[in-house]
């Protein structure tokens, strides 16, 4: 079961400023619709993920390539949803707009970077998942889906910024049919991650933590929706 919680975000990942209140009310209205009764949980029932891809974990200044953030419904059955927050979409201009970004000597997220993010974009989080290059390519080879070549070296160009957010558009649509299709557990059985731990992937997200969420995506006998949201 521990390799089904660190599995779950790893795999979502292969997976701008759009989110904010009005994705959050987007977001929230979509639920209100598929729930049963059109009733929902407390905040509880929501858990905010943030998910990373840096160049490389280990080097000196890796290079950021994508952010996105992970928000998982805990209905019945669950709801998942993917929300482009970098690279921004649809401008051909130079882009700072995580500048901010930093990693620590020992490949951790700082918590002033992931604060700022919650400020930025007006949520709370329960926790980040940071893959690297090697681990999402490789993902994607294992799970069949769409493969790309991610760049390595700053600063990220618009084309190169525009290929990045569409081809992480669509495997993480493709990820969303394979969990929707043959559910969570036999979509993730079919990662190597003694290749990929720890030097691949890292989280903050306690085991006990996932393994509670992750429990509770792979007993429901289907998916109520996986949807992908790119930001403006």
């Amino acid at each position: 079961m521990k390799k089904i919680a660190l599995a779950l975000v790893a795999l979502l990942f292969l997976v701008s400023v759009y989110f904010g209140f009005q994705a959050a009310a987007h977001l929230d209205g979509h639920l209100k619709k598929t729930a049963p009764n059109n009733s929902l949980e407390g905040v509880s029932a929501q858990q905010n993920y943030l998910i990373f891809q840096v160049s490389e974990l280990g080097g000196e200044s890796p290079l950021l390539v994508s952010v996105w953030g992970l928000f998982v419904h805990d209905a019945a059955p669950p709801h998942l949803a993917f929300v482009s927050l970098y690279p921004p979409a649809g401008t051909e201009q130079e882009d700072d707009s995580f500048s901010f970004f930093r990693l620590t000597r020992d490949a951790r997220i700082p918590d002033r970077v992931i604060k700022k993010i919650e400020r930025k974009y007006h949520i709370e989080t329960n926790g980040y998942f940071l893959v690297d290059n090697f681990s999402a390519s490789s993902i994607e080879t294992w799970l069949g889906l769409e493969n790309a070549s991610f760049p390595s070296q700053p600063p990220l160009s618009p084309s190169e910024r525009q290929t990045i957010l569409s081809h992480n558009q669509r495997a993480i649509s493709q990820f969303c049919a394979q969990i929707s299709q043959n559910g969570v557990d036999q979509v993730i059985n079919q990662i190597h991650w003694t290749d990929l731990l720890p030097e691949h992937f890292l989280t903050n997200v306690s085991t006990e933590l996932w393994l509670q969420a992750v429990n509770k995506l792979a007993s429901s006998p289907k998916i109520g929706s996986c949807e992908v949201f790119i930001g403006q």
